[in-house]
């Protein structure tokens, strides 16, 4: 404010601080498995577009609980995603939450990280479920997982 004061002393302002705005998100895109007759299983390897948290809710059947049957971890991914204020991401559905070996598990998770390939808009790959990749013995396959992690790294050079 450019008062002109005509005595000096102490003056009183009074000026209105605007709340900082919140930091932009990043653009993640989440590959995991579904459970079987959910909407999102319908998907299968198609990267589909979320704004809000009750789209992801709607491709996973309006389920009670955020949790998938089985040992996924997607849905409490995408949901920690937009219940911490994100605002876009992108899912890509690998296959179906089965107990199936591990190869298969990275398979379909390569598959699911290739169909992201053609986004430009994205900054950040998540695949939580490349942790339950497990080998015959209940045991995690870390040897997937590495592999997993690996395509990882190359899909962002």
């Amino acid at each position: 404010m450019s008062s002109k004061y005509q005595t000096p002393g102490v003056y009183r302002e009074e000026l209105v601080l605007h709340p900082a705005p919140q930091l932009q998100t990043g653009v993640p895109g989440f590959i995991g498995f579904a459970s079987e007759g959910s909407n999102f299983a319908q998907q299968l390897n198609k990267p589909v577009s979320l704004r809000r948290k009750s789209e992801f809710d709607h491709l996973f059947g309006n389920q009670s609980s955020p949790t998938l049957p089985g040992r996924s971890y997607l849905a409490e991914a995408v949901n920690g995603f937009f219940l911490n204020g994100g605002a876009r991401c992108y899912v890509v559905c690998a296959g179906l939450q089965t107990d199936t070996d591990a190869q298969s598990g990275e398979t379909a998770l390569t598959r699911a990280l290739e169909a992201l390939s053609p986004l430009t808009d994205l900054d950040l790959i998540v695949v939580p479920d490349a942790m339950t990749l497990y080998d015959t013995n209940g045991m995690l396959d870390l040897k997937a997982v590495k592999n997993v992690q690996r395509e990882m790294l190359r899909h962002c050079e």
